[in-house]
Parts: structure tokens; C-alpha cells; sequence
């Protein structure tokens, strides 16, 4: 078998197993959103690091940091850290993550693994999960193991049994999806007060955990931005004027990445921006296509001459956001 065929992992010589880490951004290197966010009780759909989902029923505060890992300490260069305070009872606080597609599940075994350490010695859970989507079978829980955490890196792995989706009726938006969940009522310790930091995680269907996958950091920002994406203006943009009238002015913004489905979009700033020798009062999204979003520009009033360009000022402080994650 020719070398470019076969790796080495675990000391033995095996055949090129390909790309086998189904999770994005395990080594949560990607913060499209920010690199820190907290939430307090009744908090959930919140993203972090990319493709992380995080939710907090508890009457405390669930906080989640990216971390810039020590040099040699862990073989990546970042870490996720959530840090739990004010928790009690037996709250739901977790951070899951969910991949596409069920199907590729069906009767196979699915192994993860990831690097974690603590601020002291604890127990958390991890979840499986698996939504049939929309219209199908509901949801289930299929598997639960607790994870023991020490105040240096090492490394949990564990694997799930197959399921078998035969019976399952399968809709829309399905997803497997797993839970690092956090609870003061299980497991050996409790984890209120408590720093957990994670990285490397892996996700495998097979019986066995391989060495993580690195890939590079321009390929895991595309595969991030199937689910999320910005775009940030420059200082001039292009601004159609269809007429003088105050809400006849049209302007595009690309879609870098061809996205998991039509996304929700926001925007912060854009209004105030000149334009005609106006201002931009508001930003209304018209239409969605596979690689732009169509937008109303409206003006404080009427300005400028029909069907001409003209271009923005100050638009380079602003950002269009555009999500469509699980």
C-alpha cells in the first residue's frame, strides 16, 4: 500500500481513515460571535464559540470564555471554559452540540472523546441525544455517563450503542446532538462554583477513538459559516436609488458561505450611516438567495436622483448577522 495510504495512530500503522471528526470547532478555535458570554436563569438558544448551544434554568450564572491554551500544556491551542456560580437545586445547565443529519447514525456506534481538567476534583454528565426533526418521532435521550474531572488535562472517552431508527419516523431539522451537562444533583461532586475546560472533542462512528483530527483554521471557519456568518460593510457601499422617495434605495450584502437553509438575519449599527446627503433611518432584509441577502435602505427623508449609485459613508462600524444553526 503506497505511504500516502497509510497513517500511524496509537503507534500502529492503519489505512488512512479520512476525515473522521463529524464536530466543527471542537478545538473551539472559532468565536464568530465573541469570545465570552454569560447566562443567568431562564437563558437558553444562546450560542458561544461556534456551534455551541448553551442553556441555563438555574438561578445562578453560567459563563462561557474561549482560552487561549498554554504551550505544550494540551495539543491544541485553545480551550472552552464554563464556569458555574450561584447554582442550586437540580437545575438544567448545559452546553450541547448537535450535528446534521441523523441518518448517519443509524445502527452504528458512536464514540467521543475530548481533552478536559477542572478546578478541582468533579463529576459532570455528558447526554446523548437524538432529535427526529420536525413532524417526526419526538426526541429521546439514549445514553448517559458521568465524566471525572481532575485539575490537569486528560482525556474522556466513551462509547455509545448503536440505535436502530427503523421505527422512527424522521421530519425535518433532525439532529444527534450531545450534552456536557452541569447539575448540582448528580454525580459524585457537585460542580456549583466550579471551572471546567474543554477541548479537542471528537465524535467518531466507530468503536474506537482515534488521535483528533486537526484541520486548518480557514477550512473549520467555512464549516462554521454554513451555520453562521457576518458580514462586516467597508466604509462605501453601494447603494441602488430607485427613487427619490425615502424607501427606494437597495443594498446587498454577499453570503460568503452557502448556508444550511434560509438564515435569520440582525444587523448592529448601519442606521445614522450618510447617504444622498441623508442618513439611514432603518435596514429591512427584502430577500434571501444562496450567496446574498436584498435589503430596504430607508433615509431620514427623500433624497437623491432615480436609478443611480451612490455610495455610503460610515458603514465600516456595522455588521449583518446571519444564522441558520439546528
Amino acid at each position: 500500500m503506497p505511504l500516502s495510504k497509510i497513517q500511524a495512530i496509537n503507534g500502529q500503522v492503519t489505512p488512512n481513515l479520512g476525515r473522521r471528526n463529524l464536530v466543527i470547532n471542537g478545538d473551539m478555535r472559532i468565536a464568530q460571535r465573541g469570545t465570552s458570554h454569560a447566562y443567568s436563569n431562564g437563558q437558553s438558544g444562546l450560542h458561544t464559540l461556534d456551534r455551541w448551544w448553551s442553556s441555563n434554568s438555574s438561578n445562578g450564572t453560567l459563563t462561557l470564555s474561549q482560552q487561549t491554551a498554554t504551550l505544550g500544556e494540551v495539543d491544541a491551542t485553545h480551550y472552552l471554559r464554563t464556569v458555574t456560580s450561584g447554582i442550586s437545586g437540580s437545575p438544567t445547565v448545559y452546553s450541547e452540540y448537535k450535528i446534521e443529519d441523523i441518518k448517519q447514525f443509524h445502527n452504528k456506534p458512536i464514540t467521543i472523546s475530548f481533552m478536559v481538567k477542572g478546578s478541582s476534583a468533579l463529576t459532570f454528565q455528558l447526554r446523548r441525544h437524538y432529535y427526529y426533526g420536525s413532524g417526526g418521532t419526538s426526541e429521546e435521550y439514549t445514553g448517559f455517563t458521568d465524566v471525572s474531572v481532575t485539575t490537569g488535562w486528560t482525556k474522556f472517552t466513551t462509547t455509545f450503542s448503536a440505535v436502530d431508527f427503523s421505527s422512527k419516523t424522521i421530519g425535518a431539522s433532525n439532529y444527534f446532538g450531545f450534552l456536557f451537562y452541569w447539575s448540582t444533583s448528580q454525580g459524585s461532586n457537585q460542580v456549583n462554583n466550579a471551572t471546567i475546560e474543554i477541548t479537542n472533542v471528537q465524535v467518531e462512528t466507530n468503536n474506537t477513538a482515534t488521535n483528533f483530527e486537526h484541520r486548518s483554521v480557514g477550512e473549520e471557519l467555512q464549516l462554521c459559516q454554513r451555520y453562521y456568518q457576518e458580514y462586516r460593510p467597508c466604509g462605501q457601499e453601494w447603494v441602488y436609488n430607485e427613487g427619490a422617495t425615502a424607501t427606494h434605495k437597495w443594498w446587498q450584502n454577499p453570503i460568503k458561505v452557502p448556508m444550511r437553509g434560509t438564515p435569520t438575519t440582525t444587523h448592529t449599527g448601519i442606521t445614522g450611516a450618510a447617504l444622498m446627503g441623508s442618513t439611514v433611518s432603518s435596514l429591512t432584509r427584502q430577500g434571501v438567495s444562496a450567496d446574498r441577502c436584498s435589503w430596504r435602505v430607508t433615509l431620514a427623508g427623500a433624497a437623491g436622483d432615480a436609478n443611480k449609485l451612490y455610495h455610503t459613508d460610515q458603514f465600516d462600524q456595522d455588521y449583518i448577522h446571519m444564522d441558520a444553526e439546528l
